[in-house]
């Protein structure tokens, strides 16, 4: 098929691209029409190009359920974060070819719970539909995978703020921070203070790492530290949540049930010095936060011979109050500074 083109005609696919990006403005246009001031659009997209991040979130398309697969898509999620598509997620289990078995399924949800699009979403050859609650006896760990989510969305969105206004990748491969990393590793940053490990192989259980460049070393779940550069084993089970360490010298927002404020900050101590840090929250659906209508925390850690000393000041509109908790190598007692009280 043929398209008129600057004075003579020229391939119709060659159109692809500026096709999807007007149906993209179309919908936002759409959007915007019905609801002109008091709802951001949202438009998600499975066809694009570059430009397509200022309009849409994008997915990869019909990807197969092979072990391939999810490690060829971990991969192009890296390329396209450093490409500036920060917005961007797989078919979780794959889209075509036979459903998954229940190892790759697992470890395809351990790696697309930290994506932006976190979807389900398939058309087998065998005309089943995977599901989350495809195998039966899985469900539990399904369930474990979908809470960590929730529990991780306070970072992942402020992670998505810091996207959108200091054009920081959400996902970035370690070559991004540390250009003597090795630039085939596996191993990723989620936004600026979490790292992942994850399997992309069967049979796999553990997984032996070298953790990447950081000042002030890694704390795993459970707050043990770890040493920049040596050697880690690190369990690595396909049924719970994925692995992760918290880079020291840092502060972590969650949802934690049983907090009494959502959400919970962590503080993960260095053995000496200050640093900063600063989160985000809003509603999640106006324009407010452009009037400041938000919540803008800023932290100013300390860490002190005796004390961690944490001050946070609200710069936003809105004030809360955080429940803050230290993990600290060194032991020491956690002293918080309401910097709103003069």
């Amino acid at each position: 098929m043929l398209a008129d083109g600057f004075g003579q005609p020229y391939p119709a696919c060659m159109d692809k691209p500026a096709f999807s990006m007007r149906m993209t403005m179309a919908s936002l246009e759409a959007q915007r029409a019905y609801a002109p001031s008091e709802k951001r659009q949202f438009v998600s997209s499975r066809s694009g190009a570059a430009g397509i991040c200022r309009m849409a979130m994008v997915w990869t398309g019909d990807n197969r359920t092979e072990w391939i697969t999810l490690r060829f898509n971990h991969y192009m999620g890296l390329t396209m974060s450093l490409s500036g598509l920060y917005l961007f997620g797989h078919d979780i289990g794959g889209f075509t070819g036979l459903a998954p078995s229940r190892e790759l399924f697992l470890r395809w949800l351990q790696h697309g719970v930290f994506t932006p699009r976190f979807t389900i979403h398939s058309w087998n050859d065998d005309a089943q539909a995977t599901m989350p609650w495809f195998y039966e006896d899985l469900i539990p760990a399904v369930k474990e995978i979908f809470a960590f989510r929730s529990r991780i969305l306070p970072y992942l969105y402020d992670a998505m703020y810091r996207a959108h206004t200091l054009h920081e990748p959400i996902l970035r491969p370690l070559v991004y921070d540390d250009p003597s990393a090795d630039a085939e590793s596996d191993l990723f940053l989620v936004g600026d203070a979490l790292l992942a490990v994850c399997v992309f192989d069967p049979g796999v259980t553990e997984r032996m790492i070298c953790l990447p460049k950081s000042e002030h070393g890694w704390y795993d779940e459970r707050g043990t530290w770890f040493a920049v550069g040596e050697e880690t084993a690190l369990d690595c089970p396909a049924q719970g949540v994925p692995r992760t360490l918290r880079k020291g010298g840092s502060v972590f927002v969650e949802d934690v049930p049983g907090a009494t404020t959502a959400p919970l900050f962590t503080v993960y101590a260095q053995e000496s010095g200050a640093f900063t840090r600063e989160y985000f929250f809003d509603d999640g659906e106006s324009f407010a936060y452009q009037r400041n209508d938000c919540a803008r925390i800023a932290f100013q850690v300390e860490c002190l011979p005796d004390c961690v000393r944490v001050r946070f000041t609200n710069l936003g509109k809105q004030r809360i109050v955080p429940e803050v908790r230290l993990t600290d190598r060194m032991r020491r007692r956690l002293e918080l500074v309401n910097g709103d009280v003069v």
